[in-house]
């Protein structure tokens, strides 16, 4: 149940595999460079179309994090969401999990 759960909260177009890990899919202007999560069809800064997919890298800067205390639909509390800088200043948000005991650090 748990795993069925899982798998209807995710989009899987979101995922690509790079060098044996699963990786969060993005796209990349060929024009100015700027990288994108989720991917777009068109690049706002310059408006190109033709952007490249590409895996993002899976390590990043801890930007800003809180941690949940109100039940949802699909969590149970307490559990931690923030956002993660990655490469080239994209920035995504999510559930963090940490080692038992390990704490998080802003930068």
């Amino acid at each position: 149940m748990e795993k069925e759960l899982k798998e209807r909260l995710f989009d899987k177009n979101l995922f690509t595999e790079a060098g044996g890990e699963i990786r969060l899919r993005g796209s990349e202007c060929p024009d100015c460079g700027r990288r994108f999560f989720p991917p777009k069809a068109r690049c706002p800064e310059c408006f190109q179309s033709n952007l490249n997919s590409v895996a993002l890298d899976g390590r990043g800067t801890l930007y800003s994090y809180t941690t949940v205390y109100i039940p949802s639909r699909n969590f149970k509390p307490p559990y931690t969401v923030g956002y993660v800088e990655l490469d080239k200043g994209v920035r995504v948000f999510g559930q963090i999990r940490t080692r038992q005991g390990e704490p998080l650090v802003i930068g």
